[in-house]
């Protein structure tokens, strides 16, 4: 999930972290969605030195009309409870110097996904560095890409009023606000519900490996390339785990009749007081049944089966 918190177990990259990952990485062990929802001209995120960080500087972009891209955010689904599986990819781990490059999202309602994606590559409009090595999105490839301006609002539009689903969501939470705050656009606090794949499975697994590799083979989910991370891909496979993990008992309407049901117990009182048939072995299948124990103890000495044993005691 591009450069994701650090979690309690040592698999916080797939590749070997350098000790420059290591400290910054401590800027960005941030534990809830709070940060979002602050006013526009600061961040309260702490720094390890206690330090005061201020917001992402405000950009004026000069929009450019997506239609002419040929890139447009899906239809939202019209009925039933949104909740989208959101992963990011970015050139850093930092959301105050660092910027999104790939934003992939999955749409279900009533956990079943509806068939609308939302994917975008974005220029960050600064080179992606070291990050190349988890996501192998290179400068080059997004050179003629849009910006995040170019599809803000669109994006902003397709999340409100949905329930976000991430993998270490505030990472992927604070850069969107970030991004959107750069835009001067309304933070997303509020206006959607955020659920955290990783504090649940933290919760489930305690002491265990939780990232998303992990939960894969965990969960027996159908694996796939993941040499690189990608946001549309890792939003998939999230999709999966998220399913498996929180599956049970669907709701079923049951159109009245639970109600009925448990308002009249007299309806299952029809088969009080009667007399279940016992049926009893043939001689012939119990001669049967005593040549197949009698197989089975062969070559046991002083084994009985545990038929026997109790037929003996009785």
């Amino acid at each position: 999930m591009g450069f994701g918190l650090i979690e309690d177990d040592t698999n916080r990259f797939d590749i070997e972290p350098t000790a420059a990952d290591v400290n910054e990485a401590d800027t960005a062990d941030w534990e809830d969605f709070e940060p979002i929802a602050l006013p526009n001209d600061a961040l309260s995120i702490p720094a390890p030195n206690n330090t005061a960080i201020t917001a992402p500087e405000l950009i004026q972009p000069t929009p450019v009309a997506t239609a002419t891209t040929g890139w447009q955010a899906p239809q939202r689904a019209q009925h039933g409870q949104r909740q989208l599986i959101l992963d990011t990819e970015t050139t850093g781990i930092n959301p105050l110097t660092e910027r999104i490059i790939e934003i992939g999202v999955v749409e279900m309602v009533n956990r079943k996904p509806t068939g609308n994606t939302l994917h975008v590559y974005l220029n960050p409009e600064q080179p992606v560095g070291d990050s190349v090595a988890i996501h192998g999105i290179t400068d080059e490839f997004l050179a003629d890409k849009l910006r995040f301006a170019d599809v803000a609002e669109a994006v902003s539009a397709f999340l409100v009023g949905a329930e976000i689903i991430a993998h270490n969501a505030s990472f992927d939470m604070n850069f969107l606000e970030a991004e959107l705050r750069r835009c001067g656009l309304p933070a997303l606090a509020g206006q959607v519900q955020v659920t955290d794949t990783l504090a649940i499975a933290k919760r489930k697994h305690a002491g265990q490996k939780n990232s998303l590799d992990a939960l894969v083979r965990r969960y027996d989910i159908k694996p796939r390339d993941r040499t690189y991370h990608g946001a549309l891909l890792d939003a998939e496979i999230l999709a999966d785990v998220y399913l498996a993990m929180t599956g049970g008992q669907v709701t079923l309407d049951m159109t009245g009749q639970t109600q009925e049901d448990s308002a009249t117990p007299k309806s299952h009182r029809r088969f009080a007081g009667r007399q279940i048939p016992v049926i009893a072995a043939h001689v012939a299948e119990l001669a049967q049944h005593d040549q197949w124990l009698d197989q089975l103890e062969q070559g046991k000495a002083a084994v009985m089966s545990l038929w026997r044993q109790v037929q003996h005691e009785l």
